[in-house]
């Protein structure tokens, strides 16, 4: 299979290492800084707790032209960057499956306008991480959390759905196949943007919430909030097994919530990329606000919270079109 990883950034990285193989014809569209890094240094991944590195040579592009022949496009870049992507996208017609793995708590109605329903797949990475120079360092997210998703808009089982889960199987991600991945995206903006904002608070250092555990407890207030606007919404919690984070004693959940930030999983899979990718969790805040807005249901926590994702300190980040890929 021909593939193109479009966005070099973490998640694209990740990913293009993984499905490098003699099965498939793997390129990665990167451009600036991470461009440069490719071609001096290759493709260096370091899993970040055991510190075992993989080195590769990938073939790097720097654009996606209207003429260009892939099977599969894997876009792997922010919420922020999509509509400088889209276009790229939406003038080729040749790549007959297009799939979005970006944050997205607004619907596919824009992106099936823009590139076809008969194109666009849906998913999810199950793995995050951050970038220290030309390395990557990253990891698995729990499995409880989040495994590498995939889905079809209309919630179809497909088989071209059924072939792009047995690829990142075959490549040793923990996959799952999602009949609802707008409800889904919904879910996950519900829970990562009030640790997103909690974050900010405690200026992106996941250790320095053990000293605030009343940001804690907004965080997990907010994270009730967001639960009950898509309840509103008539959007199932997904996957189900995430209700527990509402049915769990608030007690409970700021113990977990206190241990997990002090460990360096945590900056890996949470702190690290909120401090990169803040202009996106301002647009992911933004799409949950505004389905709050759209109900009766109030959230004061959601809402204070959120401003802080305005004050959150940046980390350099990664350069895909003038601004930071995943």
């Amino acid at each position: 299979m021909k593939i193109l990883i479009y966005g070099a950034g973490v998640i694209g990285s990740i990913y293009a290492a993984r499905l490098h193989g003699p099965e498939h014809e793997i390129s990665i569209l990167a451009r600036g800084e991470r461009l440069a890094d490719l071609l001096q240094h290759g493709l260096i991944l370091r899993h970040a707790i055991s510190g075992e590195e993989m080195f590769l040579r990938i073939p790097v592009v720097t654009k996606l032209s209207p003429a260009d022949t892939y099977d599969l496009v894997i876009v792997a870049v922010r919420l922020d960057q999509l509509a400088t992507v889209i276009p790229d996208l939406a003038a080729n017609r040749r790549v007959p499956n297009l799939l979005f793995m970006v944050n997205n708590a607004a619907g596919y109605g824009a992106w099936l306008a823009a590139v076809g329903a008969d194109r666009l797949m849906v998913g999810f990475p199950g793995v995050a991480g951050a970038r220290k120079g030309p390395f990557v360092e990253y990891m698995q997210a729990p499995l409880f959390l989040q495994r590498t998703t995939v889905g079809e808009p209309d919630g179809r089982i497909t088989t071209r759905l059924g072939s792009v889960a047995h690829l990142f199987r075959h490549a040793d991600f923990p996959v799952s196949i999602c009949r609802n991945m707008d409800a889904w995206q919904k879910t996950h903006a519900a829970i990562v943007v009030p640790l997103a904002a909690g974050l900010c608070a405690v200026d992106g250092i996941g250790s320095a919430l053990t000293q605030r555990t009343e940001v804690v407890r907004r965080m997990i207030q907010a994270l009730r909030e967001g639960f009950a606007v898509l309840k509103e919404l008539e959007v199932p919690i997904t996957p189900l097994h995430l209700r527990l984070l509402e049915l769990f004693p608030t007690s409970a959940l700021e113990d977990l919530l206190l241990q997990w930030g002090r460990t360096p999983e945590f900056d890996v899979l949470v702190a690290s990329h909120v401090r990169a990718a803040r202009e996106e969790m301002r647009c992911l805040s933004d799409q949950l606000i505004a389905l709050a807005r759209s109900t009766q249901i109030e959230t004061p926590a959601l809402d204070e919270l959120s401003k802080y994702l305005t004050l959150c300190p940046t980390t350099k980040s990664d350069n895909l079109v003038s601004t930071a890929s995943r």
